[in-house]
């Protein structure tokens, strides 16, 4: 028989007044964290995935892993450049000069 339960410090604790046989498996349904990502967000998530797949399926067979980390690196450093540019936190070529 399964048990409906929540957890709390930790501990799985089964509903009010349910007596749990030794054994006894106990559901527990966990609501969505605070901050848990959105679709969107999701989906970016699965795009940068994508784009790391296919840099690395790029690479030559002989590859060693420091290049391939270094790749993927790369990856990281450009999407973070872009993401600061599409909030505002760049810095104008005026001043770069």
């Amino acid at each position: 028989m399964v048990y409906n339960g929540t957890v709390m410090n930790g501990n799985v604790v089964p509903e009010a007044g349910a007596e749990l046989p030794d054994g006894a498996e106990v559901r527990v349904a966990l609501a969505p964290a605070s901050g848990a990502p959105s679709g969107e967000q999701r989906a970016e998530h699965r795009a940068r995935m994508a784009q790391v797949w296919q840099a690395l399926q790029g690479l030559p067979e002989s590859v060693c892993f420091d290049d391939a980390v270094e790749e993927v690196y790369l990856l990281y450093k450009i999407n973070r450049g872009l993401r600061q540019l599409d909030s505002g936190q760049g810095i104008p070529h005026e001043e770069a000069r």
